[in-house]
C-alpha cells in the first residue's frame, strides 16, 4: 500500500476543491502542526523569559533591600 489515491480537499465556504495524493496530505498537516506547535511553544518561551527577567529583578531588589539592613543593623550601637 502507497497511499498514492487521490483525495479531493475542499474549502468548504469557498469553491476551491484540490485533488492531492494522500501521502501529500499527510505531509502538509504534519508540517501544519509543526509550525502550529513551534509558534506556540515560542510565545511561551518568550513569556517564560519575561517572567524569569521580572523576577531576577525582584530577587536583586530583595538582596539590595537585605544589604541595607545588614549595613543599618551594624551601624547601630550595641
Amino acid at each position: 500500500m502507497v497511499n498514492r489515491e487521490f483525495v479531493d480537499l475542499s474549502f468548504f465556504p469557498f469553491p476551491y476543491q484540490i485533488a492531492l495524493p494522500k501521502f501529500l496530505l499527510v505531509i502538509i498537516a504534519f508540517a501544519l502542526g509543526l509550525i502550529v506547535g513551534g509558534l506556540f511553544m515560542s510565545s511561551r518561551i518568550s513569556q517564560a523569559k519575561r517572567d524569569f527577567k521580572k523576577e531576577h529583578q525582584r530577587v536583586r531588589a530583595l538582596e539590595n533591600e537585605v544589604r541595607s539592613m545588614h549595613s543599618q543593623k551594624h551601624a547601630l550601637p550595641d
